[in-house]
């Protein structure tokens, strides 16, 4: 049976796919652009700084209708549990850790 951490990881890599194409990480600020797609938000707008000519989209190569960008709030909260998971997963193991080393010589 898979935890919940790892099925929360394993959801939150599966939406991020378009971001990841752009920064390569797990987005700190989601947004939706104009082709439905999510990406980071800082990794979006430098694209469309260095496209300001023809925006497109990194995810499609089609041209965007519009620049606006809308907090994908689904994702971000997506990605907070993913990460507080992740977290206490860590906060945990380091427990066990710990109580391995305490034990007897």
């Amino acid at each position: 049976m898979i935890s919940d951490s790892v099925c929360c990881t394993l959801v939150t890599r599966a939406l991020v796919l378009p971001p990841l194409s752009l920064s390569l990480s797990l987005p700190q600020d989601p947004v939706v652009a104009a082709d439905g797609h999510s990406y980071e938000r800082t990794a979006i707008t430098t694209w469309f700084q260095a496209n300001k000519i023809d925006p497109k989209s990194p995810a499609t190569g089609e041209r965007l209708a519009h620049s606006e960008l809308l907090t994908n709030w689904t994702l971000r909260k997506t990605i907070g549990e993913a990460r507080e998971a992740e977290l206490a997963r860590g906060a945990e193991l380091a427990r066990g850790a710990a109580l391995a080393l305490d034990g007897p010589l």
